[in-house]
């Protein structure tokens, strides 16, 4: 298995940035972390709700 530790990730950092200048770090966005729980709890509740249905 590939393990990239902190220092293995600083180097990874710094070479793209060096070789792409243009990229920018990303910024978590909270409404979109939201946004997310919210659609993942959605087909939770979708594949429980197809389930139960099954057992009927």
């Amino acid at each position: 298995m590939a393990k990239t530790d902190p220092l293995d990730a600083a180097v990874i950092a710094r070479c793209l940035a060096a070789l792409h200048a243009e990229l920018t770090p990303h910024v978590h966005d909270p409404e979109a972390i939201r946004l997310a729980e919210h659609v993942r709890l959605r087909d939770l509740a979708v594949a429980q709700a197809v389930q139960l249905g099954n057992q009927l």
